[in-house]
């Protein structure tokens, strides 16, 4: 309870592998719905406990292109 609560404090959430598949699997579901691929690899979705327990271990996913990463931009900075 104290580590929850100095969590809570700090502003810090804490969640779990089922509760992250069913998001990644909504996310999936928005950008099909939008018309667009939404790729990747299994072996990073997939958590490595009860892996089988979760929606995201019973289906495929479009495998990333090999030559695409994510675009991480630096925050503007004010002149």
């Amino acid at each position: 309870m104290a580590v929850q609560h100095s969590f809570d404090r700090s502003g810090v959430t804490l969640t779990d592998h089922h509760t992250e598949s069913e998001r990644f699997l909504t996310h999936v579901a928005r950008e099909e719905a939008a018309g667009r691929r939404c790729p990747a690899d299994w072996s990073w979705i997939v958590p490595p406990m009860s892996g089988a327990l979760t929606p995201v271990y019973h289906r495929y996913y479009d495998e990333p292109e090999p030559d695409t990463t994510p675009i991480f931009l630096p925050p503007a900075v004010a002149s």
